[in-house]
């Protein structure tokens, strides 16, 4: 609130001084005067008298010293009166210059002003502070209670106890965040800051302060904390999400890879006996169709490593023409049934020995 209400103004005090200073010079002019009326009645009485010269010429010389100092003094008087008119006028226009400032400066940051006196309980809220909550400066008296019944019954008691250890001299600076009712029924943000000055025996005398508006600032703070929770629930659900998916790949996993191992080992066992070459040719194409199968469910395993970014591929030799006539047998039955031909052609001048991952190398030619 502004300080001018409670300060009483520099013209305002000075002006009856400044006044009585010129009664004061202008009493003094008449003394002079009188005095040297009086002088001169006496010149003439003596004079009258037949008064003998030296006595009439020292008397005038009496009063000529008494008259010099007389003026000497009036002109002084007046000098110094001019003087501390001029530095009052000066004065007066530093503090009016200042003062425009403080107000243009609190004005341009949009803030109320409050100020209140410990001794009187005397307080005063700024049009701006009133505006603030959504009333005319009429509407508002400046009494502490109009303060105290408008704040959050949530933050109540919080407020008090930050203005009660500054007023106890146990902060620097007063400063709280808090709602306040306002005339439309709604509450708004405010940040409350201001500093006490205390006497003597640290008895609170005085606390100017703002109120700042900062309900825009709390919702946007509020809308950055949802979207943040909300961020970090879908980051939970996501997790689990592909927990829940890693967990069923390793189950399905283990249940594919039990029985595709037991068909490997029959027809390891069956291929141990004696047999005609085409059925022994079926067994080993069945084996080959069975170990890609099993290959399959190893890319189940891999796909959840290519999403975790650890996927690697193997470094060995192996014999390219081989796995090219591995997957041929694989898909020679079904091609064969549907009346399809189905033949590879490897260039010779490819070697026949090469590095590299064959499992990747057989999933490519399947997928092919």
């Amino acid at each position: 609130m502004p300080i001018e209400q409670s300060v009483p103004s520099i013209s305002s005090t000075s002006a009856p001084a400044a006044k009585a200073t010129e009664v004061s010079e202008n009493r003094t002019l008449v003394v002079i005067v009188a005095l040297a009326l009086a002088g001169f009645g006496v010149w003439v009485i003596f004079n009258g008298r037949a008064a003998t010269g030296g006595m009439a010429s020292a008397l005038s010389g009496v009063l000529a010293v008494v008259l010099a100092i007389l003026w000497r003094t009036h002109v002084k008087a007046t000098a110094d009166r001019r003087r501390a008119e001029q530095d009052l006028a000066a004065s007066q226009s530093r503090s009016r210059a200042s003062e425009e400032r403080w107000q243009l400066a609190m004005e341009g940051a949009n803030e109320g002003l409050w100020d209140w006196i410990a001794r009187t309980n005397e307080v005063f809220f700024s049009p701006r502070w009133k505006q603030i909550l959504g009333y005319n400066d009429g509407e508002l008296e400046n009494v502490s209670t109009e303060w105290e019944r408008r704040i959050h019954p949530e933050d109540f008691h919080r407020v008090q106890g930050l203005l009660n250890d500054h007023l106890a001299q146990r902060t620097q600076h007063y400063e709280a965040e808090y709602r306040m009712l306002c005339k439309d029924g709604t509450y708004r943000w405010v940040l409350s800051r201001g500093k006490a000055l205390w006497d003597m025996q640290g008895n609170p005398v005085r606390m100017v302060g703002s109120h700042t508006d900062i309900t825009d600032r709390k919702i946007a703070e509020a809308a950055l904390r949802a979207a943040k929770e909300s961020a970090e629930e879908s980051s939970r659900a996501a997790a689990a999400a592909s927990k829940a998916k890693d967990s069923f790949l390793a189950h399905m996993s283990h249940e594919l890879r039990t029985p595709m191992n037991g068909v490997l080992g029959a027809i390891d066992l069956v291929l141990l006996e004696e047999l005609a070459p085409k059925h022994r040719d079926l067994l080993l194409t069945a084996k080959t169709s069975a170990e890609g199968l099993l290959g399959l469910v190893n890319d189940i395993l891999d796909l959840s490593k290519i999403e975790a970014g650890k996927m690697e591929l193997d470094r060995t030799t192996f014999s390219l023409r081989q796995v090219v006539g591995d997957v041929m047998k694989m898909f020679s039955v079904p091609a064969e049934a549907k009346g399809l031909g189905f033949t590879t052609v490897i260039d010779r001048q490819i070697p026949d020995n090469v590095v590299g991952d064959p499992l990747r190398f057989r999933q490519v030619l399947i997928n092919l």
